[in-house]
Parts: structure tokens; C-alpha cells; sequence
């Protein structure tokens, strides 16, 4: 099994699928996005590029392109940094 069946191949019955993703909703970016991607094909893509840019905590909710599912969400998450990072800080607040 490719790499990018995983995903469809994981989540036949799926209402939504979740995926952690860049700031500037690069899918390209990082490689659980882009195999999240290459599974959705370009729609994914094209609707983020068409968004621009999240922050940090902030999510949307946007069409599956191929993905068996009626929405993806795509989430920025803090850098975890190895336990250095922005995670460990908001965290502890």
C-alpha cells in the first residue's frame, strides 16, 4: 500500500477528518500534511491556498477534494520544539 492510500484506506466511514498543518496552510509543508494532500488531490490545496494563512490554535473547516469524508479541518498546532518549544508554554499558562 502507497503511502497516500493510508489515509483514505484508514477512514472509509469518516463525517470528518482532522489534519495538523502549517501556518501558511502549505501542504507541502510537512509530511503527514502532504500525504493528507496527495490522498485529497489539488481541491485541498487550492482551497487553502485560496484562505491564506491561520494562527496558531486557529482551525477551518474546508472541502475533502477526494478524501471519503464531508469535511476536512485543518489545524495549526504550537511547535513542540522537543519539549522547548511554544507547546510546553501555553501548556502550563
Amino acid at each position: 500500500m502507497r503511502k497516500q492510500n493510508v489515509i483514505v484506506s484508514l477512514f472509509q466511514q469518516a463525517e470528518i477528518l482532522l489534519a495538523s498543518v502549517a501556518s501558511s496552510l502549505d501542504l507541502n509543508a510537512g509530511p503527514f500534511a502532504r500525504t493528507f494532500s496527495n490522498a485529497a488531490g489539488p481541491a485541498l490545496q487550492q482551497a487553502c491556498s485560496a484562505y491564506g494563512n491561520l494562527g496558531i490554535g486557529e482551525v477551518m473547516v474546508t472541502v475533502p477534494g477526494n478524501l471519503p469524508c464531508k469535511n476536512v479541518i485543518l489545524a495549526v498546532c504550537c511547535n513542540w520544539g522537543n519539549g522547548t518549544g511554544d507547546a510546553v508554554r501555553l501548556l502550563f499558562c
